[in-house]
C-alpha cells in the first residue's frame, strides 16, 4: 500500500536547508494522526532533540510508523538514546545533520557507530561527495543503505527560478537545485534514482547486483513490505529494466508493461 514520508514539520530550524523555518514546530503526535486518518503514514523524520522522554517516538512505533531522525543537531548521546527508544533511521544521511566532529560525532557519527540504523543516501555525488560516498559503503553494512533520489518538482526542467509553495524559490543550475540567493543550501534533488546507481557503481565499483538492493529490498525490508523489493513469487510484480548504461528499457506495474523503449 503506498504511504506518506513526512519529512516535517517537526524539525530543528537550525537545521532547517530548504524548508521554512517559519513552519517548523515541536513534535505533535496528534497532528500525525490526522494525516494518517488522510492517507497512510509511513515515514516520519523529526528531530529527537525536541523529544527528550521518547514519547512521539514511542507514538510512531505504536502506530507502526518508521521514525526516522533528520534536519537535526542531535548529539551522539542523544541519538543513541533514540535508538534505543525505537528509532530506526537517518533521513538524507550527511545531510542537514549535526556533524562528524573530533569531540561530539553527532547523528553523523550516529549512523556509522549505531549498526541498527537505516540510513538514507542521496547518491547524485552533490549532496554526498564521492569520498564520502566511498566512505559509506565501506563502512556501514549494505543492508542498511536506503538509495533515495529526494526528488523534487523541478527534476526534467530547464535551468531557471521556479517558486515554491512556503514564499520560498529555488534556482536550478547544472542540474543541483539550491535556494535562490543561498548558494550553499540545496534543495532536492534532480537526478533520477537509474543515474543514482550508475554513479554509485562508478564511484565504490560494488557489483551491481548489490547496490541494486540499496533501491529495492533494502527499503522494502525498513518499512517491513515483505511482498516489495525483490522479484519473488508471492511478491508485487513491479519492476524495472535497464541497461548496461543504466538507461531505463521497461518497466511493469502490477505484472503489465507499463512503458517499453522504443529498440529503433
Amino acid at each position: 500500500m503506498p504511504c506518506a514520508h513526512l519529512e516535517g514539520p517537526f524539525l530543528n530550524a537550525e537545521k532547517s536547508g530548504g524548508m521554512n523555518p517559519e513552519f517548523i514546530r515541536l513534535p505533535d503526535i496528534s497532528e500525525v494522526y490526522i494525516l494518517n486518518q488522510i492517507f497512510p503514514v509511513g515515514k516520519v523524520t523529526y528531530a529527537p532533540e525536541f523529544d527528550a522522554d521518547a514519547s512521539f517516538l514511542k507514538s510512531l512505533c505504536a502506530m507502526g510508523i518508521f521514525p526516522s531522525a533528520g534536519h537535526t543537531n542531535a548529539t551522539f548521546a542523544e541519538m543513541s538514546f533514540a535508538v534505543n527508544k525505537g528509532l530506526k533511521g537517518l533521513t538524507h544521511f550527511c545531510n542537514r545533520m549535526s556533524e562528524l566532529r573530533h569531540r561530539e560525532v553527532g547523528a553523523v557519527g550516529a549512523g556509522f557507530l549505531l549498526a541498527g540504523l537505516y540510513i538514507e543516501v542521496i547518491a547524485d555525488a552533490v549532496h554526498i561527495c564521492s569520498d564520502m560516498l566511498k566512505l559509506i559503503f565501506a563502512h556501514k553494512d549494505i543492508s542498511k543503505i536506503l538509495l533515495i533520489t529526494d526528488s523534487v518538482a523541478e527534476e526534467g526542467m530547464p535551468d531557471g527560478i521556479y517558486p515554491r509553495r512556503g514564499g520560498s524559490n529555488v534556482e536550478l543550475k547544472n542540474a543541483t537545485v539550491r535556494v535562490e540567493g543561498k548558494p550553499d543550501t540545496i534543495s532536492g534533488s534532480v537526478s533520477p534514482i537509474n543515474k543514482n546507481l550508475a554513479k554509485l557503481r562508478d564511484i565504490t565499483g560494488l557489483p551491481v547486483a548489490e547496490l541494486v538492493k540499496c533501491a529495492t529490498s533494502n527499503p522494502a525490508d525498513a518499512l517491513g513490505m515483505k511482498d516489495a523489493g525483490r522479484i519473488e513469487r508471492g511478491c508485487r510484480a513491479d519492476f524495472a529494466v535497464f541497461d548496461e548504461d543504466f538507461n531505463i528499457c521497461k518497466t511493469v506495474i502490477d505484472g503489465e508493461v507499463e512503458y517499453e523503449r522504443n529498440s529503433t
